[in-house]
């Protein structure tokens, strides 16, 4: 679901996918890859959290596809955690300009195909 691509991390398969495609607003809970929040950055691009078994971050997008702005070790199926808690909550923070989308902009911006305006 990660790769590099000119020595930048991106997101792929399933992970691309779900960033692409899913609504937060609107997802299965047993989703493999959960969507937290969507947003724009400083930069004006749109930018998305995510959770998976394997990896955690915050995806951005730019050059047509999603950039990993910040990724961690995902989550155990078993673990239990408060949606929006710690470390990627803080960077979200630090990087969103505004208010994160609701979920009428987050529909427009994904039909849209996530350009920048």
């Amino acid at each position: 679901d990660v790769a590099s691509d000119k020595g930048v991390l991106v997101a792929s398969g399933s992970l691309a996918d779900a960033l692409d495609t899913r609504l937060a607003s609107n997802q299965p809970a047993d989703a493999a890859v959960r969507i937290g929040l969507s947003f724009r950055d400083g930069q004006g691009r749109y930018c998305r959290s995510f959770e998976s078994a394997t990896v955690d971050g915050i995806g951005c997008r730019g050059g047509g596809r999603w950039q990993l702005e910040r990724t961690q070790r995902g989550r155990a199926p078993t673990d239990y955690r408060q949606a929006g808690s710690g470390d990627l909550a803080a960077m979200v923070a630090t990087m969103m300009a505004g208010d994160p989308l609701d979920a009428n902009a987050e529909r427009v911006a994904r039909d849209s195909g996530w350009r920048a305006q």
